[in-house]
C-alpha cells in the first residue's frame, strides 16, 4: 500500500506543477495506470539524503528530469511481460518504480553509491517490503554477471562524454541476449555529443531506433517535449 506523505512531505501531482516548481520541490506525485488501477508514486527529491562522499562521476540524480517523466509515461503504454528490468543512473528511480508499479516482478535500480540512500528512501516510501524494487550500486564499465534483464531503461545519462566508453560497455553486457531491449530518453543539449554516443553503440553491433513521440501526450508533464529524444536499443532490428 502506498503511504500518504506526512505534512512535511506534502506532494503535488506533477501535472499541476511548473518546471521550476517540480525541480525545487522536496517531492511530487506521479500517477501510474496499471489496468483499472491507478498507483500514485511519490518522488522524493531530497539531496541531503545522498552520501556526503563525492561521487566518482558528477551526479545530477537528486531530482527528476523531463526525460525521466517522458520515458515513464511512454512505458505505461508499452509495457511487456518483462521478467527483470534494470534502470541505469536511476537517481530518484521514477522510471524503474513505474515499471514495478506496472507489474514487472524484478526491478533493479542502479546508480553510484552517492545516490543509493535517496533511491532506497524512494522505494521504501512507495512499496511494501515484499513488492519493493532492488537498489544496488553499479559503476559503469564494471563487470556484471548476475543481472540478466529483459529490459534496460535510462533517462538523461548522456551528460559526460568521458564515461561513454564505460557506459557502452555496461549496456552491451546487459543486452547480452537477442531478446533484451533498452529504452533510453535524453533531452537534447549537445546534439553532436549525443550522436557520437549512438555511433559508439552502433559500433558495438547494437541497433538504435529513434521513436517518434506524440508531443501533445507529454505536454502536461514537461514544457518542451519536442526536445526529448527516445531510442529503442537492441541487438536485433525488431522495432516496437
Amino acid at each position: 500500500m502506498v503511504q500518504v506523505p506526512p505534512p512535511a512531505l506534502a506532494a503535488v501531482d506533477v501535472a499541476e506543477m511548473e518546471l521550476w516548481e517540480r525541480e525545487s520541490a522536496p517531492a511530487f506525485q506521479y500517477s501510474v495506470r496499471a489496468g483499472n488501477l491507478v498507483k500514485r508514486l511519490t518522488a522524493i527529491q531530497d539531496r541531503s539524503l545522498c552520501t556526503a562522499e563525492k561521487p566518482a562521476v558528477a551526479s545530477h540524480g537528486h531530482c527528476v528530469w523531463d526525460a525521466a517523466l517522458v520515458l515513464a509515461e511512454y512505458l505505461q503504454g508499452h509495457v511487456q511481460p518483462w521478467r527483470q528490468a534494470v534502470e541505469l543512473g536511476a537517481g530518484v528511480g521514477l522510471v524503474g518504480m513505474t515499471l514495478s508499479a506496472l507489474g514487472v516482478a524484478d526491478v533493479v535500480l542502479t546508480d553510484q553509491a552517492y545516490c543509493l540512500p535517496l533511491l532506497q528512501k524512494n522505494v521504501e516510501f512507495n512499496f511494501s517490503a515484499d513488492r519493493r524494487p532492488r537498489v544496488r550500486e553499479l559503476q559503469w564499465g564494471a563487470a556484471e554477471t548476475d543481472l540478466s534483464p529483459d529490459v534496460v531503461v535510462a533517462s538523461d545519462i548522456l551528460y559526460n562524454a568521458s564515461v561513454f566508453p564505460l557506459l557502452v560497455r555496461t549496456i552491451c553486457q546487459l543486452l547480452a541476449t537477442p531478446s533484451s531491449v533498452m529504452y533510453m530518453t535524453y533531452e537534447t543539449r549537445n546534439a553532436a555529443m549525443e550522436a557520437d554516443f549512438i555511433k559508439q553503440l552502433e559500433g558495438q553491433g547494437l541497433h538504435c531506433h529513434g521513436i517518434s513521440l506524440e508531443y501533445a501526450r507529454y505536454a502536461t508533464l514537461v514544457p518542451y517535449p519536442e526536445e526529448i529524444c527516445l531510442y529503442r536499443i537492441a541487438r536485433s532490428h525488431q522495432v516496437g
